[in-house]
């Protein structure tokens, strides 16, 4: 498997894409990053995340304090930067690596970093 992941993120996600206003409902996909051009097996779901700008931050705290803040935190932090939201191509993108968030959540440590990406554009 690890042939087919890229080099720079080897870690498990959450991705967030296709909010819909009319009735609250997205959809959520557990799983990893693949290379471009990796066949999506029978019975799995594959998005193609578009080559965009794209915000990194890692938030940190207890588990449920980091997803009920982690988009006010980040999105703040992108104003302070000088850069927005790009809703155009808008996803949402939780990175659960082994060394910010799993090893300590598996040793019952309470603060966490969980890694979230998200597109941005410069403010104009």
């Amino acid at each position: 498997m690890k042939e087919y992941l890229p080099e720079d993120i080897d870690e498990y996600v959450g991705f967030f894409k296709g909010y819909n206003d009319d009735d609250d409902t997205f959809n959520y996909v557990v799983g990893m990053f693949m290379k471009q051009g990796v066949p999506i097996p029978d019975g799995y779901v594959g998005y193609d995340v578009p080559r965009q700008t794209t915000a990194k931050a890692w938030i940190e705290g207890e588990e449920n304090d980091i997803y009920n803040n982690a988009y006010l935190l980040t999105t703040e932090a992108l104003k302070k930067l000088g850069y927005e939201t790009d809703w155009s191509g808008y996803y949402w993108c939780e990175v659960y690596t082994d060394q910010r968030f799993g090893i300590p959540k598996s040793k019952g440590e309470k603060h966490l970093i969980l890694d979230i990406y998200m597109p941005c554009v410069k403010l104009s």
